[in-house]
């Protein structure tokens, strides 16, 4: 019976040696929020960068840029009271709502929401000094 016991204790050991014990070094992940994107981020250098700015190296979770193909969902950020306008397109909330996006010089828009860039840049172009003026806003391509 002792013996039993010793072999069972040294396979249950073994089992988990095998699987890594309980814990691991490298399960590191981090939720940021840039503006009004949220990004995961699985080491502590992507996180770094993603604070600075750059989050290549993490995946979006929420408020991405849209791909192609793909309804544009994310929010205009505002900064100084201009609403900077992302060549992948964001909404700004007026009355219609509207879809905006930049391909400098212009600026497309189409009244609503739930486009795709493509339809986008077939709609309405603005083009002018920056920021521009419409619909009693500010607008402004950002990168």
């Amino acid at each position: 019976m002792r013996i039993l016991s010793l072999i069972l204790i040294a396979s249950i050991g073994f089992i988990l040696a095998g699987c890594g014990g309980g814990g691991s070094s490298d399960s590191y992940t981090a939720t940021i929020t840039v503006g009004p994107t949220s990004h995961v981020c699985k080491s502590e250098a992507a996180a770094n960068s993603c604070k600075a700015g750059d989050c290549s190296q993490c995946q979006c979770l929420t408020g991405c840029p849209a791909g192609p193909g793909q309804a544009i969902a994310l929010a205009c950020t505002f900064v100084d009271g201009v609403a900077r306008v992302p060549a992948t397109g964001c909404t700004v909330a007026t009355t219609p709502n509207r879809t905006l996006v930049c391909a400098a010089p212009k600026l497309y828009v189409l009244n609503g929401v739930g486009y795709t860039r493509e339809q986008v840049l077939a709609g309405v172009s603005f083009e002018g000094p920056n920021p521009q003026q419409l619909f009693g806003l500010s607008f402004s391509c950002s990168s």
